[in-house]
């Protein structure tokens, strides 16, 4: 299978060992498209890498010393960008991609294209998208971490995988309006879609937890559901899924033999970084 899974036996090697292969995949392809995500694994990573660059590059030496720093010749997309919610104050997705990793590494925002947070017309704003994908053929990287719930970005269950740019919609448990007893979906923002995932040169994800790992095993070991959007990794081109120990024993021995695994024989410490509360 194109897919190949890691288990790594702390968090910790699981930042280090995404964050490497991220840099190296852009360093071998530097003019690709890459998609970049928010959540905790992958605002981690992005501090890693960010570490990594100053550490190679002093301060002094990043304007003209090293033109490579930051990644120059790579243009970046937003997985997605939610709707603005006036009851609720907090930065967009895209202002957590720019501070994590582009002022950091002294990058244009400018090379970040994403969603606008308040679209007048959400068709005109995925066919644009779509368009700017389809400029650099495909995504090249496609970067994601898959949540509890089996979500990729802001992919909710029952996503169809030849989907592309598309309004995002998920099911509030907490909202009192329902249909036949179940919580209705509303539209959350917008999002990439899981063709772009199928798409993509590679994809680069991270997994942790027993009940993340108990969904990639439904998702990746039995019928195709469309239940999961993780699910869409079974067609993905050539992809890395880097999960923790807690989740490689949820997925299963049994189901790891399928993939071309790099197991870690460090003995798992099973505890939670402070990044991921």
């Amino acid at each position: 299978m194109p897919l190949s899974i890691f288990v790594h036996s702390t968090l910790e090697d699981l930042v280090d060992a995404v964050a490497s292969e991220f840099i190296a995949k852009i360093r071998s392809r530097p003019a690709d498209l890459v998609a970049l995500p928010t959540g905790p694994i992958s605002s981690a990573v992005y501090e890693r890498i960010v570490r990594r660059e100053r550490d190679r590059v002093p301060a002094e030496a990043v304007t003209a010393a090293d033109p490579a720093f930051g990644f120059p010749d790579t243009p970046f997309v937003s997985v997605g960008e939610k709707f603005v919610d006036p009851t609720l104050a907090g930065p967009s997705m895209r202002d957590l991609l720019v501070d994590a990793i582009f002022r950091p590494l002294s990058m244009d925002p400018s090379r970040l294209t994403s969603f606008p947070e308040n679209p007048t017309s959400t068709t005109e704003e995925c066919w644009k998208m779509d368009r700017y994908v389809d400029s650099f053929g495909a995504v090249g990287l496609f970067f994601a971490e898959i949540d509890a719930k089996g979500r990729i970005g802001l992919s909710d269950g029952g996503t169809g995988f030849e989907m592309r740019s598309q309004v995002s919609t998920r099911c509030d448990e907490d909202d009192a309006r329902s249909l036949f007893g179940q919580p209705l979906p509303k539209a959350c923002g917008l999002s990439l879609g899981l063709q772009d995932v199928t798409d993509a040169e590679f994809c680069l994800v991270a997994a942790v937890g027993a009940e993340t790992g108990a969904i990639v095993r439904h998702a990746l070991g039995g019928l195709v559901d469309e239940s999961y959007p993780c699910a869409v990794l079974r067609f993905c081109r050539g992809g890395s899924l880097h999960v923790d120990a807690e989740a490689g024993r949820a997925i299963g021995d049994d189901l790891l033999r399928r993939f071309t695994l790099n197991e870690s024989e460090k003995e798992s410490t099973a505890q939670a970084l402070p990044f991921l509360g």
